[in-house]
């Protein structure tokens, strides 16, 4: 068996020298590949609650929209016929017919 003399040592020793920057800059840059990696996964899952949350928001107001159109199909399928228009003209407009008379209290409070 042959013993490394120093000449070998020292070549291995530069070619070990010349890996270690090379492995340097490759563990900074995955190391901010992480960061940015860890970084980026917190802002989207904050998103996504976010967005979840107006989700709610609008399907809540999608409900009432929904409720208050049935209500006006209502209104307006009841003031489409003959009897729906007068009882509008009477109610709104305060119109009365031929022998009635209209009689408007002003609410007082004192």
């Amino acid at each position: 068996m042959r013993k490394k003399g120093s000449f070998e040592k020292e070549e291995i020793k530069k070619g070990k020298q010349k890996r270690l920057p090379y492995f340097n800059i490759l563990t900074v840059l995955l190391a901010l590949f992480f960061i940015q990696l860890s970084v980026s996964f917190f802002i989207n899952t904050a998103k996504v609650y976010s967005l979840q949350t107006k989700i709610t928001k609008l399907e809540e107001i999608n409900k009432q929209v929904q409720r208050k159109n049935v209500v006006l199909r209502d209104e307006l399928d009841k003031y489409t016929s003959t009897t729906g228009i007068e009882a509008l003209a009477r109610n709104r407009l305060q119109l009365t017919e031929g022998d009635e008379t209209l009689i408007i209290l002003k609410n007082t409070d004192y």
